[in-house]
């Protein structure tokens, strides 16, 4: 028993929800007479009365009604499903939550149970509360924490990177008021806003917050009612408090990017709103005469499945072909085998299209349980994934002349060598400079210079067209990238190309700005590293400029 129940613990002890082990106690007709508690993690103990739950019976927690417990859980063993039911047993009573909704499992001869506390007469805390937790345990790395009004308490739920960064213990962070950590500065604006109602204070505060070393970090709270019918006086409410610290300071350098993340949080707002949360059980059934996995959903809980509209057990029973929609030998399928076959836990994000309701972005967790059966934790990412997407073109993207920049250029560059590999083309890389342009900035100003430097990447990107990449790296330096090149002859074509476009006068308010330009090239197959590419490139131009600027040279 201690080795398979150490196989399973070190499964479940990876997923952040309260979860316990129950080992079957049958008498000598074979019939389940008891069930004692062998193994609980952290979250599950955390919700005792007693602090630690191994070693408990059922018989303790359910003595009116065991019979009725051990009947229903050997009859969900029989019937290969999932048992559930709504209990207030002393042993998990937790003073902030009234009801667990308790969910049991078989594997082999334990049951894996859950147990999620449920706030009596209010879904919407209910939900809130179960989607803080689970989020602030899976993201961690996002500074970011939740706070949740119920009564006249909070239950809050930071990230470990949030109490990293204010210098927090947990026990700190939870026991301490949240006024304690505002800035002398924001006190009062924070009290006054705390102290009123959404409808007249509004749902957004931005205040310098004191870490435990006593350095102020700026941080956004928002804040939203959860009452059913909001009055003057809020029952119920959730906070959602972000370290925004590097993104302010971000913000004063440029106005105009301040103003682009302003709008983005207003999308994260309605993304934190939106979340959901879920893990599921699937079952290997069977095999396709191809070899082909077959899975079934034995097990999902009702965040997981509340997308749908549909209860967990109009679920339950489904294929995964039904579930998710995707066609036999899917990603989701083959993640799920994956983690079968190696034993080894899986992260990937899927895009589903499901007639049970499941659109978009979806990044699974999946863990492997036993031969047969993998918990899979999932997450809707559909709207992060835009919003990465949208970052990584603002950080590849020159500010004045919307070319690419210098991070750009060497991320290109290294795909270019990579891809080199699967053939004999070379690949080019230019580094090219504007002769003396610091004059022209002295003379006609930097507004001029300006001007010059946007028409000469307009002008280079023409002249390049489909044939490679052109690059601002800082101020009057340029890179060019030429893929899939035949041989270094077609860098000088190109360069000539470029050299004879730029004798055209610039015309700018009213003047004609003539510039010549120096440049160094080098073209190499993959088996060079993009350190030492640019290093022959910059050697090179090098050389044209001490050969008297207004020439190229491409290195041999």
């Amino acid at each position: 028993m201690a080795r398979d129940l150490a196989s399973l613990t070190k499964i479940l002890s990876a997923v952040p929800v309260p979860l316990m082990v129950g080992h079957a106690e049958r008498s000598s007709d074979g019939a389940l007479a008891d069930m004692e508690l062998v193994w609980a993690n952290d979250e599950m103990n955390s919700i005792s009365a007693s602090g630690s739950l191994v070693g408990i019976r059922l018989s303790r927690i359910f003595p009116d009604e065991l019979n009725h417990w051990l009947a229903d859980l050997d009859s969900a063993r029989l019937e290969n499903r999932t048992y559930r039911a709504i209990r207030v047993p002393k042993e998990f009573k937790d003073p902030g939550l009234e009801i667990y909704e308790l969910s049991g499992k078989w594997v082999g001869d334990f049951v894996v149970f859950s147990a999620i506390g449920l706030v009596e007469g209010n879904p919407q805390i209910r939900d809130s509360i179960r989607s803080a937790a689970v989020i602030s345990k899976t993201l961690k790395m996002i500074p970011i924490a939740f706070s949740v009004r119920y009564r006249d308490g909070f239950l809050r739920f930071p990230t470990l990177q949030f109490l990293e960064n204010m210098g927090l213990t947990l026990e700190e962070y939870r026991s301490t008021s949240l006024s304690k950590f505002v800035s002398e500065a924001d006190r009062a604006a924070f009290t006054e806003w705390f102290s009123k109602p959404i409808a007249e204070a509004g749902s957004r505060f931005v205040y310098r917050a004191l870490t435990v070393a006593g350095i102020e970090r700026w941080v956004e709270v928002w804040r939203s009612g959860l009452s059913a019918e909001p009055g003057p006086t809020e029952t119920g409410e959730i906070f959602v408090i972000r370290d925004i610290d590097v993104l302010v300071k971000l913000q004063e350098a440029n106005k105009k990017l301040l103003q682009q993340v302003e709008q983005q949080m207003h999308l994260l707002k309605d993304a934190l709103n939106a979340s959901q949360d879920g893990f599921a059980i699937w079952d290997l059934v069977g095999r396709e005469a191809d070899g082909t996995p077959r899975f079934r959903l034995g097990f999902i809980n009702s965040v997981g499945a509340k997308q749908t509209g549909k209860a967990p057990k109009a679920l339950e029973g489904k294929t995964l072909q039904e579930v998710s929609g995707e066609v036999p030998g899917g990603n989701l399928m083959r993640l799920f085998a994956t983690a079968l076959e190696t034993n080894q836990p899986q992260v990937q994000v899927v895009q589903v299209n499901s007639p049970e309701g499941w659109v978009g972005a979806f990044e699974n967790r999946v863990f492997p349980i036993n031969q047969s059966q993998i918990l899979a934790l999932f997450r809707d990412v559909t709207s992060e994934r835009r919003e990465q997407e949208r970052l990584a073109t603002l950080i590849e993207e020159d500010q004045l002349t919307g070319s690419l920049n210098r991070r750009a250029i060497e991320r290109l560059l290294d795909e270019a060598l990579t891809d080199a590999t699967d053939g004999d083309k070379l690949v080019g890389f230019v580094f090219l400079d504007i002769d003396f342009f610091k004059r022209i900035n002295d003379d006609f100003g930097h507004d001029v210079g300006d001007k010059v430097l946007i028409q000469f990447v307009r002008r280079a990107q023409e002249m390049i067209a489909a044939d490679g990449y052109f690059a601002r790296i800082a101020g009057d330096e340029f890179a060019m990238i030429l893929p899939n090149l035949d041989s270094s002859t077609e860098v000088e074509l190109l360069l000539e190309r470029v050299f004879d476009g730029m004798k055209v006068p610039f015309e700018i308010d009213g003047l004609e700005i003539s510039i010549t330009c120096s440049a160094g090239a080098v073209a190499v197959g993959a088996d060079m590293q993009m350190s030492e590419v640019m290093r022959l490139a910059d050697r090179a131009m090098y050389k044209a400029k001490h050969k008297g600027r207004n020439q190229f040279v491409v290195a041999q």
